[in-house]
């Protein structure tokens, strides 16, 4: 072989190792990256990935919280994630279904403050003939252990208003959608019983809504009822 020939080959040889180096090696990591089979943070990296670690690795139903795997039936409002993820926190009290973050309806068992920012009552309903009423509202939680009645203070002769004292703690969410609360409004009388001006159980729907006002019944400013707000504790 002369010297030219062999230059030639040895050129070659060269020319397919570089070939061979220049071409990505593709590492299926699961970051969700152009080299990933699926899954995974959408970057476009084409690069080389490295492997889940700790708790991602081994977590493959719950979220991280640190090193520790949060299962679907541990997380909550405060701790809601994706399989695999970091746990992050929902707005308080709602609803964490199947890693993700309801923010639209409150949890079951979240505790409540209930304010009662209107109550009207008429005075025929009352039975009040001689005065203007006083009215209160007046809830009775028979699913509370044991069951449980709370008042609001008392307006002074007046139909509509909103009450002093008007806010009821440790509403939990599940005893307004279960059809088992009594919502009433009562006129306070000095010198003989309070009367009932109106009186009923009343339900919402479950899972219970997040909203900025609810009423008892819905055209409260028409028919005797109540408006009031909830928030979580």
């Amino acid at each position: 072989m002369n010297m030219s020939r062999a230059f030639v080959l040895l050129r070659l040889v060269v020319a397919a190792s570089c070939a061979a180096c220049s071409s990505p090696v593709q590492i299926e990591s699961g970051d969700g990256g152009s080299d990933d089979a699926a899954g995974g943070d959408g970057a476009t990296d084409g690069g080389h990935d490295a492997a889940p670690t700790g708790c991602a690795a081994t977590c493959p139903a719950g979220c991280c919280e640190g090193n520790t795997c949060v299962l679907p039936a541990g997380q909550d409002w405060s701790r809601c994630g994706p399989p695999g993820k970091t746990c992050g926190a929902c707005n308080k009290g709602v609803i964490c279904s199947a890693g993700s973050c309801d923010n639209a309806h409150w949890a079951p068992t979240t505790l409540l403050t209930l304010t009662v920012t209107q109550l009207y009552v008429t005075a025929a309903t009352c039975g009040d003939t001689i005065s203007t009423p006083d009215p209160y509202a007046q809830f009775v939680f028979d699913d509370a252990n044991p069951p449980r009645t709370a008042d609001t203070g008392a307006c002074s002769s007046t139909t509509l208003c909103e009450p002093p004292s008007n806010m009821i703690q440790n509403v939990q969410a599940s005893w307004l959608t279960d059809g088992k609360t009594t919502f009433s409004g009562w006129d306070n009388n000095t010198f003989s019983s309070n009367e009932a001006c109106w009186t009923g159980p009343y339900s919402f729907p479950a899972p219970l809504a997040v909203m900025g006002t609810y009423q008892i019944p819905v055209n409260t400013y028409s028919n005797p009822g109540m408006e009031f707000a909830l928030s979580a504790q």
